[in-house]
């Protein structure tokens, strides 16, 4: 049976793979060992309060979250404290604004085309009770 201290090393480890793993997929070099990640985490005494939302932690980046995941650059804040600042930032906006550029947005739909689809929708939501009527029903046998 394992001990507290290697569940809470093989939660760690999970922990790191992940981080380490999410911060590819973002596109973010990520230059800490376990030791150094553990470190981190161990210095800040929130291991156990990470996550996402109101009262958990996160390794964040310095500054407006540019650069590797790296001694140095890394600091253990409040996940919304995070979230806060990166929304604020006008690098940010600026690349949100970029990356509109072109593509539809459903919030600019006219009257005219919200109307003719919730025509549709009435439509087919019609035709789904009619259905379920006629399947409800209790068809008579064929008379021979």
């Amino acid at each position: 049976m394992l001990g507290k201290e290697e569940i809470l090393d093989l939660k760690m480890r999970q922990a790191y793979s992940q981080h380490k793993y999410y911060s590819k997929t973002r596109g973010i070099r990520f230059n800490l060992t376990l030791d150094e990640w553990k470190a981190v985490w161990v210095e800040s005494g929130h291991f156990n309060d990470r996550g996402k939302g109101k009262g958990k932690y996160v390794m964040a980046r310095k500054g407006p979250d540019i650069g590797p995941y790296e001694v140095g650059n890394v600091i253990i804040k409040l996940a919304t404290d995070n979230t806060s600042e990166f929304i604020r930032d006008d690098s940010f906006k600026k690349r949100m604004s970029e990356a509109r550029k072109g593509k539809p947005s459903h919030a600019k739909k006219s009257k005219e085309e919200i109307k003719e689809m919730m025509k549709k929708l009435r439509y087919f939501n019609l035709l789904k009770r009619r259905v379920k009527s006629e399947d409800s029903k209790v068809i008579p046998p064929v008379a021979k």
